[in-house]
């Protein structure tokens, strides 16, 4: 085992099947993942740390980019706090003429299974990682998520999905029963 997958602090699951609907936002449809340290037309939440020989593995760490993979969240506080965060600079970024005019809540029914390739891990309190099971190329990694996608994810724009979820019906997340049930 190689040290870039090896878990650097607890984490509170693993799961091979969502455990409840969880949702992302992505501002487009396609898996668009870059490497941290070689991606400038990649957001933040969309960079990963690629390893020396090419590969991504699985892993979490204390530092960002924390996870190797994407982050998925129920439909609580923080989720939405996200959300609007990444929408607003969605926004501003759309005003400078410099973003995809796509933007996208993916969310995974509770009950789906993940492929072989994938693993769910629950990092902290209402926070998920959906990570490569095995160590994938950058481009292997995004197509893996992208069938995974066609698949299981349900698309809705950014703008319905924050008006059928109000911000004030969302689950705090320490509300674990109730947002599981989801």
């Amino acid at each position: 085992m190689t040290p870039l997958s090896l878990r650097q602090f607890s984490l509170i699951s693993i799961h091979t099947t969502f455990p409840a609907t969880l949702h992302r936002f992505q501002p487009q449809r396609l898996s668009l993942l870059g490497d941290q340290y070689q991606s400038t037309q990649v957001s933040l939440q969309d960079c990963l740390h690629v390893a020396k020989d090419g590969l991504i593995y699985p892993r979490l760490l204390n530092s960002f980019p924390y996870s190797n993979g994407l982050v998925f969240n129920p439909n609580t506080v923080s989720m939405q706090e996200l959300l609007h965060n990444d929408y607003d600079i969605y926004l501003k970024d759309l005003e400078a003429g410099e973003s995809p005019a796509d933007p996208h809540v993916i969310s995974i029914p509770r009950g789906t299974a993940i492929p072989l390739d994938l693993i769910l891990f629950r990092e902290q309190g209402s926070r998920f990682s959906l990570q490569p099971s095995h160590p994938l190329s950058l481009n292997e990694f995004n197509k893996v998520l992208d069938k995974f996608y066609a698949a299981a994810a349900i698309f809705t724009e950014a703008v319905e999905w924050m008006e059928m979820n109000e911000f004030h019906k969302a689950f705090t997340d320490s509300e674990s029963e109730d947002w599981m049930r989801e």
